[in-house]
């Protein structure tokens, strides 16, 4: 059995599987997976977690960032500060997303409970981090 991926011009994986074909047919079945403007290669790697870089597969590295903390009151005012962020970040929280253009964002709630903030920038890797918005007293 090999595994495969295919991928876009910017390393961005597509699809990964696996061919189970003799030794001497490996190379010409896994170039027949690039279609579509894809390219494939041989290799494992998955979509959430790798990319093809310089012509290899490698772990996406991890989202940068700094939180100044990550506990607030949920008063509208009380902020979680996000900085160090990849310019062009999209910051997702209870469903609305803001694109971060100078590398900050500032996140405040009036809702008090734990949410979750989703930071996503290619080719970094996801990253989930959980607020906690006590009541205002």
């Amino acid at each position: 059995m090999t595994d495969f991926v295919t991928h876009d011009a910017s390393g961005r994986i597509h699809s990964h599987g696996h061919i189970s074909v003799p030794a001497e047919l490996v190379e010409q079945t896994i170039a027949a997976q690039a279609r579509d403007g894809l390219r494939a290669r041989q290799g494992v790697g998955h979509p959430d977690t790798h990319w093809v870089h310089g012509g290899d597969i490698e772990l996406r590295p991890a989202m940068p960032y700094v939180a100044d903390k990550l506990e607030i009151v949920a008063d509208g005012a009380d902020a979680v500060s996000l900085s160090a962020l990849p310019p062009g970040s999209t910051v997702t929280l209870e469903g609305q997303a803001a694109t971060t253009h100078d590398a900050t964002m500032t996140i405040t709630t009036t809702l008090p409970g734990t949410h979750q903030v989703l930071i996503s920038c290619w080719p970094y890797r996801d990253l989930t981090l959980e607020i906690t918005a006590h009541a205002a007293p």
